[in-house]
């Protein structure tokens, strides 16, 4: 049957002949098992491509709150500079009044009282700025902010996961902040 190859040519034939369906149910393994593997890069190259914009979108915001930060730091500056002049009178003036003393608290000059008054201004400005949230809280229907168990304002998220500024907000107290300096 092998044309006079005998027994060596026979084993040659049907050795090729076992050896070519293992060869194919392997292909075909090898493609099922490769396609899978395509798929799953696919899956993992999508999530990185996610994660890639919601960096892309964090940095952005974080680039905005460090904006809004400096422009606070600097205000607050200012006006702690000047401040800072009327707040030794400020506690000179609180000793006298806590030593209750009618005499020397009615011997309280103009001029201190002004100073008072100033000093007062600065730090309710300076107070005022400090308390602003950066970020929108959440509010029910009927504009009462929303706490979570522990009582903590809940902060207002956006369609990212990110926290939302409060862009009005923070422009209002910082203008406020600017003339009432």
């Amino acid at each position: 049957a092998a044309g006079g190859w005998g027994m060596a040519g026979g084993a040659m034939v049907l050795g090729g002949a076992v050896v070519a369906p293992v060869l194919a149910v392997a292909g075909i393994a090898y493609a099922i098992h490769g396609s899978k593997a395509l798929d799953k890069a696919r899956d993992i190259r999508y999530e990185v491509n996610q994660a890639i914009e919601k960096m892309d979108v964090a940095k952005k915001q974080l680039l905005q709150v460090q904006i809004y930060a400096d422009r606070i730091f600097d205000e607050l500056t200012k006006i702690y500079k000047v401040f800072s002049l009327y707040f030794e009178k400020l506690k000179e003036i609180n000793e006298i009044i806590k030593a209750g003393d009618e005499e020397s608290i009615n011997g309280i000059s103009q001029e201190t009282i002004t100073c008072i008054e100033n000093g007062t201004s600065l730090a309710a400005i300076m107070a005022k700025l400090i308390s602003t949230p950066l970020f929108k809280l959440k509010r029910n229907t009927h504009g009462d902010v929303i706490t979570d168990k522990s009582g903590q304002p809940e902060i207002l998220l956006d369609e990212h996961g990110m926290q939302v500024l409060d862009h009005q907000g923070i422009e209002k107290v910082l203008n406020e902040t600017h003339k009432g300096f």
